[in-house]
């Protein structure tokens, strides 16, 4: 008996507006503990969501895929050698020049002697 009363309520909701709207799908529900419970559907379906931008994604491996467009890349032009960020790169390029300019005078200085 319980089902047949909760199924004429549902109806009679639904025909008065009295409903509860999923925020996701809007998807109508008569009860408010039904639609809660529907609710655990979308949270089942967000598997990960990015920390830069908030996206969702529906598994892990669609996330670790994502980051990639957040992560930059610098590269030393002399060297090719890659940097996850460009405060690196400036300071192994300033220490790659300046172990070129100690070279270069060293072998001045040795072609100067001979």
């Amino acid at each position: 008996m319980y089902h047949l009363k909760r199924h004429i309520v549902t109806h009679r909701k639904a025909s008065n507006g009295e409903c509860f709207t999923c925020p996701d799908c809007q998807k109508d529900f008569a009860f408010l503990e039904d639609l809660n419970k529907h609710l655990e559907v979308h949270v089942k379906e967000n598997k990960g969501t990015c920390p830069k931008c908030n996206e969702t994604f529906g598994s892990l491996e669609e996330l670790e895929a994502h980051m990639a467009v957040h992560q930059k890349s610098y590269s030393c032009s002399t060297c090719g050698k890659k940097f996850k960020v460009e405060y690196a790169l400036k300071k192994h390029e300033v220490k790659t020049d300046v172990e070129s300019q100690m070279k270069s005078q060293s072998h001045r200085a040795a072609v100067h002697l001979s």
